[in-house]
């Protein structure tokens, strides 16, 4: 409800002053949205999830799929046949981006733009606050751990042409192995320094002296991402 909206009810359906305070808090929630959006940083106090329910379903009404008095027919329309998944999603049911931009703007889906465009903010302030304060941009995708590592590893070697090896700190799991064969690029495995199970950076000083910088893609770190391992 607006502020039309609220001054319109009849004062037979609730006192003024009951209805003054609600309007408050109304407005107090709209002021915390207004300064998300502004500042597209993380807020200082966490917010409940009632509020955040609330952000996510103004959004979602602006999505074309769920305006009241028009029913798109294109062949992109975002349609929900099961409640169930409907409110999994919270009413969202367009992608984002378009052809083939994952950060262009979706023509039927003003609050699923609004909401990718956000997410990407919050994440790179996030990124920038746990200590890499040099962080310029941030992309938010819908892929598992091997495919991001995967396409990670692609892009860095689209300007590194010349490396081939990924010195790679050791930890049993299948996906950042098979991401780096999946890259074309030849892994170099540089296991644990016990009994800490933490990185073992004099054998990768060692290497890296051996091979030479430039013929190492990158040093994909695993050894804190994956317990009972310490930090890097």
């Amino acid at each position: 409800m607006n502020d039309n909206t609220l001054k319109s009810i009849p004062k037979n359906l609730v006192p003024e002053n009951y209805l003054t305070l609600a309007n408050d808090a109304r407005l107090e929630r709209d002021k915390q949205i207004k300064l998300l959006l502004e500042q597209r940083k993380l807020p200082a106090s966490g917010w409940s999830e009632p509020m955040i329910e609330h952000c996510i379903s103004e959004l979602a009404l602006l999505d074309s799929n769920n305006f009241p008095t028009r029913c798109g027919m294109g062949e992109r329309e975002g349609r929900i046949v099961c409640d169930l998944v409907r409110r999994r999603h919270y009413n969202f049911s367009h992608g984002i981006g378009r052809s083939g931009n994952l950060t262009d703007a979706q023509p039927k889906a003003a609050g699923s733009t609004i909401m990718a465009n956000l997410t990407n903010s919050l994440v790179r302030d996030w990124i920038r606050t746990i200590g890499i304060p040099s962080c310029g941009h941030a992309i938010v995708v819908p892929l598992a751990t091997g495919m991001t590592v995967m396409l990670t590893l692609r892009a860095i070697y689209a300007s590194r042409s010349a490396a081939r090896y990924v010195l790679w700190s050791r930890v049993d799991q299948q996906s950042c192995f098979k991401s780096i064969i999946a890259a074309g690029l030849t892994p170099i495995a540089i296991d644990n320094a016990n009994p800490t199970f933490a990185t073992d950076l004099a054998a990768f000083a060692k290497h890296i002296n051996q091979l030479g910088a430039d013929a190492i893609c990158c040093v994909l770190s695993t050894t804190s991402c994956f317990a009972p391992r310490s930090s890097d």
